[in-house]
């Protein structure tokens, strides 16, 4: 197989806290158990292929068949992933391999897995088109190898086999569990080196799994803890009772600066925070009122408002710095006025903009708090050229799709760009392969579905740059500033190696001392 460039990273004001400490009802087991604080927890075992569950090898429950690095997919559980032929590729297990449970992972199990994912109604759709070339067979080849049989050429496909979309589970146990998936949740389905002991109200608990595969962990066990907000998880750490607060506000860097046992830690993120005018709803369905959104919105000025100097702004999908960089995301007001004005939206007395009879509405949707920052900032701009701008967020991100594709207005979402498989050809196809939630982009999607089965690196930058035109000539996607990945973490774990790529606790994890 040619390797691809893309495997390369080159190419491709709080308020003051409060002086309550919240007393949670356990005791910090020394150094045998990593304590996680979150204010929001899992109330139940999720189905396998849901977007809720890939969450979990950030606490060691579940692994996948190729780890992601910068450098291209490394072995994890597969030994290798080859290409026997254009239209078929070779995944190879490690040998000794088991589920939690104990049942070996041999290439039937995987086989299983990847059907499972391919036929279930809680697979998140696109998986198995977007990841591993649409197979249309699974082929056991060997006790510890499995065929991908394909229709057409797909270079890509290791990147698919290092995508948080596909944990490696025990099939069979889910099969008996006949669609009951919160019995799932002591019955050791991954196969990391810790596994769920139990999801109750406001905790839950993982265990060391002690016939892990890899050796057994040097820790005890992972705990998350609820708690009411992030200020209040901020405090447990600092009080010596929790370790980790994952992917915290940006804001709280400020108020972690000079408390005693927290550390403010960041790494490179891999998308940016953006923000999807529905472009078949007005008033975003006219180009020009689209384009006067992008000149309305300061990003520099978003990155130390919001960002708090730690997010950058971004000027096109991808950082400036990146070989594929396209800058087109400006600040100029004045251009948004005299665009809004040709596109017939007046000006009355207050200040606002209306045509027909009809306001000029801008409704921000968010469900995270660096997504509400930047639609209230954002909001308020808009608000200086006219537009009615409002915003709404919601408790969880499933909620958003339906009320954007029915009523229109701006989603709010964090943006994948350089790719959690570090792949950013097949992250923009999948991102703009989707025609979800009133989001229409058939021409960009028409000129990357070609490349995916190609390994001509040529033609694949052609492609992606054609496609990044495309979303700058016609603002569907307009970026913010970067999301890097954030950590509060305790003394004890201070040095823990981060990573943008979900992917933190394993069996080598310890504490300091």
């Amino acid at each position: 197989m040619t390797a691809l460039p893309l495997s390369r990273r080159g190419f491709i004001g709080l308020t003051a806290m409060s002086t309550f400490l919240p007393r949670f009802a356990y005791a910090h087991e020394g150094h045998d158990t990593i304590v996680f604080v979150s204010d929001y927890l899992l109330k139940a075992a999720p189905p396998p292929g849901s977007y809720d569950i890939q969450i979990e090898p950030l606490y060691g429950n579940a692994e996948f068949l190729l780890r992601p690095t910068w450098e291209g997919p490394q072995p994890w559980l597969a030994e290798k992933v080859e290409e026997v032929d254009p239209l078929r590729w070779r995944i190879t297990l490690k040998p000794g391999l088991s589920f939690q449970n104990g049942s070996p992972l041999n290439a039937e199990a995987l086989k299983a897995c990847l059907e499972y994912y391919r036929t279930s109604p809680e697979n998140q759709g696109d998986a198995g088109a977007v990841l591993l070339g649409s197979p249309k067979a699974l082929e056991v080849s060997g006790d510890l190898a499995l065929d991908v049989v394909l229709d057409k050429p797909y270079p890509m496909l290791p990147f698919g086999c290092a995508h948080y979309a596909y944990l490696i589970f025990d099939a069979a146990t889910v099969a008996a569990a006949n669609g009951d998936f919160a019995s799932l949740v002591d019955k050791g389905i991954f196969t990391g080196p810790f596994m769920w002991s139990t999801i109750e109200a406001g905790k839950i608990t993982y265990k060391a799994n002690e016939t892990y595969w890899g050796g057994k962990p040097k820790l005890a066990g992972v705990e998350i803890r609820q708690v009411p907000d992030e200020q209040s998880g901020l405090q447990a750490i600092a009080a010596g009772e929790a370790d980790v607060l994952a992917y915290p506000a940006l804001a709280l860097a400020l108020a972690a600066n000079g408390m005693p046992n927290v550390h403010y830690q960041v790494t490179d993120g891999v998308g940016f925070v953006g923000l999807l005018p529905n472009n078949t709803k007005a008033p975003f369905d006219d180009v020009r009122v689209r384009k006067a959104l992008s000149l309305a919105i300061n990003n520099d000025a978003l990155a130390v408002g919001v960002g708090m100097g730690i997010g950058t702004a971004m000027k096109g999908w991808f950082p400036s710095s990146h070989e594929l960089a396209l800058d087109f995301m400006q600040h100029d007001p004045a251009q948004a006025e005299a665009l809004l004005d040709e596109a017939g939206w007046a000006k009355g007395a207050d200040g606002l903009r209306s045509k027909d009879g009809a306001a000029l509405e801008a409704r921000f949707y968010c469900y995270t708090a660096i997504g509400e920052g930047i639609a209230t900032a954002s909001a308020d701009m808009l608000k200086q050229v006219g537009f009615v701008a409002t915003v709404r967020r919601f408790e969880h991100y499933s909620e958003i799709p339906p009320v954007h594709e029915a009523d229109g207005g701006i989603y709010t979402v964090y943006t994948e760009s350089l790719g959690l498989n570090a792949n950013p050809l097949g992250t923009m196809y999948s991102v703009f392969g989707t025609s979800y939630a009133g989001r229409k982009y058939a021409d960009i999607k028409a000129i990357l579905e070609p490349v995916q089965s190609s390994s001509d690196p040529v033609a694949i930058e052609a492609a992606m740059m054609a496609a990044l035109q495309l979303n700058a000539d016609n603002y569907y996607w307009l970026p913010t500033i970067d999301d890097k990945s954030r950590f509060v973490l305790s003394d004890r774990f201070k040095d823990m190696p981060l990573n943008p790529f979900y992917i933190l606790v394993d069996a080598t994890t310890a504490a300091a001392g």
